[in-house]
C-alpha cells in the first residue's frame, strides 16, 4: 500500500529538516564556502536570531533551530536578535511560561573572512540582560552592542 501523495511531501520535508538540523544556516547564494571564505556567529544562551540583513529566515531555515550559526560571506551585516529571560518577581511576562522578551535589537559589524563571531547578552545587577554585544570569539573586542529593553504589551 502506498502512502497519500501529501503524507510522501510530508515525510521528505521531515527528512530534510533532519538533515539539515546539524547544518548552520547559509545566509548567502550559491554552494556552501569553506571556513576560510566565510565568517561564522554565534549566539550564547538566551540569544536568538530573527532576521539577517534585513531578511527572515527562508522558509527551509525555519526549519532550523534558531540559535545555529549563521555563515556569512565578508563585508557588512546587520543582525537582528531577540533576547529572552526569565520574569523577575514582580516584572510583568509576556506569556504564561513567565518568559520576558526584549525588543529587537539590529547589531551592525563588518564580517571578516575566516573570522568566528559570538552575540552575548550582559547581565546587569539584576540578572537581567541589560545590553547585547556582537565580539569577536578570539580576542573578545565587542564590535557592536545595543541596549536591551523588554518588550512592552500594546496599551
Amino acid at each position: 500500500m502506498r502512502p497519500p501523495p501529501a503524507a510522501g511531501k510530508v515525510l521528505g520535508l521531515l527528512v530534510a529538516a533532519g538533515l539539515l538540523a546539524g547544518c548552520a544556516q547559509q545566509f548567502y547564494p550559491g554552494p556552501p564556502q569553506p571556513r576560510e571564505r566565510i565568517a561564522v556567529v554565534r549566539v550564547a544562551e538566551g540569544v536568538f536570531f530573527r532576521a539577517v540583513d534585513g531578511a527572515a529566515r527562508t522558509p527551509a531555515q525555519a526549519l532550523l533551530d534558531i540559535r545555529k550559526p549563521v555563515h556569512l560571506l565578508p563585508g557588512r551585516h546587520t543582525l537582528r536578535v531577540v533576547c529572552v529571560w526569565r520574569a523577575a518577581a514582580g516584572q510583568e511576562s509576556l506569556s504564561s511560561s513567565g518568559l520576558v522578551r526584549s525588543e529587537y535589537i539590529d547589531l551592525e559589524f563588518d564580517a571578516a573572512a575566516g573570522r568566528e563571531y559570538v552575540i552575548r547578552a550582559r547581565a546587569g545587577d539584576s540578572g537581567r540582560p541589560e545590553a547585547v554585544l556582537l565580539e569577536d570569539a578570539a580576542t573578545g573586542q565587542a564590535l557592536a552592542s545595543q541596549s536591551c529593553a523588554a518588550e512592552r504589551r500594546p496599551p
